[in-house]
């Protein structure tokens, strides 16, 4: 039996510096697993691997051409894949897409092939294997369907938002949505929520491990702004699921009916509908002499960090339609920071009666001026501290990590190695 090894699917990391849960975590497997194999989606940044200490790096495994993915299409693998698919949706109002489907095929088919041709080469055909994935994409039914080869892989995966819930996909459409969860042997969402609905879609529960992410705490508590003041953050991509538009607008609303109150915004965050949505700033917010407002497009975590820490705040804002566990949330809880937000996914784990305020997801302008202006009563600095002891209890790294580690990759490591044991050897 040769060493167990956990090959771990990321985004971009180690290439990317900027993933920032990969990089938090890889410190929990290295103590556990003599072997760490990093499998990275795509590279973003020229990095020598032989940097990090104790690691392997595979080639991406999901970021193939759409040319090296043809071959796979038109394989009877594919055409298997293809009718399966749409005979799950049988029963379903909504039906599979062709352009997403198609390339969902490849990139499963694709990953498959570069795994297994890792197994082969690493020699680890007899050997306990765990595959961890981040996400819970396309790539881990591929990963899965290795299984039929090599009977002691065990698939963990987590599980978040876009890669989970069917409303965050173009159309309502999710590929694979039903045969993914049947090729994972443990199902990780970072949320009650999620949770909830991956039993409703059939999963088993004794598969289904909720295991919350996390943050280091902040260096310090957020001091609030002054009497008199708002100060307010958000942090999100552009992309419409976060509804900036609508936050502008709330903003706008507020200021009109607050002449009183100053009120000073800062938003972090890029994405392709950056542009718009600064202009639908410049021109709403601009000519309110109660508001200022800075927009610093995308931040490093590090910055992100720093400033929670460092800038008088009286709260985080969150507008979204949808939502997994947001880490804009976390964050905000890391340093004291109370958040208001609307009621999806998962959001209502983080944001409490003791961490902030929750509103509909269709908020009238109204619910949402009361609701900043109940910020200006979580200004206390006891009031804060009860949301830092809260971050530490729920959403601590190191302690979420740990659990993570022991209860859901040494277990399936465990049974690899009696699988290797008891048919392989």
């Amino acid at each position: 039996m040769g060493t167990p090894c956990l090959i771990y699917v990321t985004t971009s990391f180690p290439y990317g510096m900027n993933d920032v849960f990969p990089a938090d975590e890889l410190p929990f497997l290295l103590d556990s697993f003599s072997r760490v194999v990093l499998a990275p989606r795509v590279v973003t940044e020229n990095i020598s691997y032989e940097q990090i200490e104790r690691l392997v790096s595979l080639s991406p495994v999901l970021s193939a051409s759409k040319w090296a993915k043809v071959p796979f299409l038109a394989s009877m693998a594919a055409v298997r894949l293809f009718i399966r698919e749409y005979a799950s949706y049988k029963h379903c109002a909504i039906k599979p897409r062709l352009s997403p489907l198609l390339r969902a095929i490849g990139i499963a088919l694709h990953a498959k092939s570069v795994l297994r041709g890792f197994l082969v080469r690493q020699k680890l055909v007899k050997t306990p294997v765990v595959i961890y994935s981040y996400w819970f994409n396309e790539a881990v039914l591929g990963f899965g369907m290795l299984r039929e080869e090599f009977p002691q892989l065990r698939v963990v995966t987590r599980a978040h938002g876009g890669d989970l819930y069917p409303e965050r996909s173009p159309y309502g459409y999710l590929p694979f949505r039903f045969q993914r969860t049947r090729a994972v042997d443990m199902l990780c969402p970072c949320s009650e929520n999620g949770a909830v609905f991956l039993r409703h879609e059939g999963f088993p529960s004794d598969k289904v491990m909720v295991a919350r992410l996390g943050v280091p705490p902040g260096k310090n508590i957020c001091p609030p702004s002054p009497e008199g003041h708002l100060a307010l953050v958000s942090c999100s991509s552009a992309d419409p699921v976060k509804r900036l538009p609508l936050l502008v607008d709330s903003l706008r609303d507020l200021a009109l009916h607050r002449p009183d109150l100053r009120i000073s915004w800062r938003h972090m965050g890029g994405g392709e509908g950056w542009e718009a949505f600064r202009a639908r700033a410049d021109a709403a917010l601009m000519p309110l002499p109660n508001v200022r407002y800075t927009l610093h497009g995308h931040l490093p975590v590090k910055e992100v960090r720093a400033f929670l820490a460092a800038h008088p705040l009286d709260g985080l804002i969150n507008v979204s339609s949808s939502e997994g566990i947001p880490v804009s949330m976390m964050e905000a809880l890391a340093v004291g920071l109370p958040v208001l937000a609307t009621r999806v996914g998962g959001v209502h784990e983080l944001v409490t009666q003791h961490t902030g305020i929750l509103i509909p997801k269709d908020f009238s302008p109204e619910q949402f001026r009361n609701a900043a202006e109940s910020l200006l009563q979580w200004k206390s600095f006891e009031t804060r501290q009860l949301i830092f002891d809260f971050f530490t209890r729920n959403y601590f790294q190191d302690a979420n990590y740990k659990k993570f580690v022991s209860e859901a990759l040494v277990p399936q490591m465990e049974i690899s190695r009696s699988i290797v044991r008891t048919v392989l050897d």
